[in-house]
Formats: structure tokens, C-alpha cells, sequence
């Protein structure tokens, strides 16, 4: 049999400093959960938000300079409006009548509009198309969405086209 004496005693860790210490490391990883999440949504979001800019601009582009970079409406002879969603053009390089349409929510491009069955997606997501003229100059307003995290974004882009005639 032993006697314990008050300088022998066993040394260890008290039941309640065992728990204050498991709150601490709870919390440390209840923020560290919380700062990651957060992360993640703001990089989602930035995904989303790039990716809008990237297929806007090229639409934008595909629109004023012509799909494969020539025919576009800056190389229009003439333009026509048949409503605001629509423009209509004549390519001062081969004469051909082209067009571009929102059609639901795409931006279709004519390359021939005397053809059928021609026509193609430049664009998707798109929430507006609206075209303008003013003596030579073509306005192109445009609205692209995405989705992220359960909210809506959407993104406003507007050029301004002097055409070559």
C-alpha cells in the first residue's frame, strides 16, 4: 500500500481544462471552416463573374468585327433595324446580307440571310440585345447572366460601331 503525499501527487490535466481547451480548438476550427467557405463563394463568384466577361466580349466582338474576325457590322455598306433585337447588314466585302438576333435567350448570327437553316449560337445566358443606329454609327447593347451560389448576376456590356461604307 502507498501514501500519497501532497509533493508525490500524479500530474495530469483536470477535467475542466480538458474542456475549455476542447472549446478553444472548436472555435479555432469553426473559424477556419468559416473563412474557407467564404473563400470558396468569393472564388465561385469570381469564376462565374470571368467567365461572363470572357463570353460577352467575344459576342461583342464576333458582332462588330465578324465571326472568324471579318464581315462584322463595322465592315457594313448598309444597316437595317427590322426591330430592336434584330440588325441586319450588307458586307462591304462580299455583298452578302448578314444578320444578327436574339433568339430566347441566345444571340444567333445569319451569315446569309437568303439562306435557311444557316444560322448559329454566338452567345448564351443572354438576358438582352437591343442595336441602334444614329447616321454611321451602330450602338450594341448587350446583357449576359450566370448563376452562382443560388444569386443572379448579370452583366451590361455597350460598344459603339462607326461602319465602313
Amino acid at each position: 500500500m502507498s501514501i500519497l503525499r501532497p509533493g508525490n501527487a500524479e500530474r495530469g490535466f483536470t477535467l475542466t481544462e480538458l474542456l475549455i481547451a476542447s472549446v478553444i480548438m472548436m472555435l479555432i476550427i469553426a473559424g477556419a471552416a468559416s473563412v474557407y467557405f467564404t473563400s470558396y463563394k468569393s472564388w465561385r463568384r469570381s469564376i462565374v463573374v470571368a467567365s461572363l466577361q470572357r463570353d460577352g466580349g467575344l459576342a461583342m466582338e464576333e458582332m462588330v468585327r465578324g465571326v472568324g474576325g471579318e464581315n462584322g457590322i463595322r465592315e457594313a455598306e448598309s444597316v437595317s433595324l427590322p426591330d430592336v433585337n434584330t440588325i441586319r447588314y450588307t458586307s462591304g466585302i462580299d455583298g452578302l446580307e448578314r444578320g444578327f438576333y436574339l433568339s430566347d435567350s441566345n444571340i444567333m448570327h445569319d451569315p446569309d440571310t437568303s439562306a435557311s437553316g444557316d444560322e448559329f449560337i454566338i452567345a448564351e445566358n443572354v438576358s438582352s440585345l437591343t442595336f441602334s443606329t444614329y447616321y454611321s454609327m451602330v450602338t450594341i447593347n448587350l446583357g449576359i447572366q450566370g448563376q452562382v451560389n443560388g444569386e443572379s448576376l448579370d452583366m451590361a456590356f455597350e460598344t459603339g460601331v462607326t461602319i465602313r461604307n
